[in-house]
């Protein structure tokens, strides 16, 4: 559920405008990855192997995130 109020935020945001589009391409890898970690972790029930991915995630989310901020992108 914590994804879905995630993807949902972020995609409220982008559709008010409050978020720059250039943001969403930043996030784009990390939705895909979190789509993964649920299938590794709901379906396959690999709940360490989704755990660790799940902190690549962010740290690859912060990145990105940093990315886009510190080129100006909006």
């Amino acid at each position: 559920s914590v994804f879905l109020f995630f993807w949902a935020f972020t995609a409220a945001a982008l559709a008010s405008g409050v978020v720059p589009v250039a943001y969403a391409v930043a996030l784009a890898p990390v939705w895909a990855l979190q789509a993964y970690q649920l299938w590794i972790g709901v379906r396959e029930e690999r709940w360490l192997c989704a755990r660790l991915l799940g902190f690549r995630v962010v740290r690859l989310g912060v990145a990105a995130l940093l990315m886009v901020h510190l080129l100006g992108l909006r």
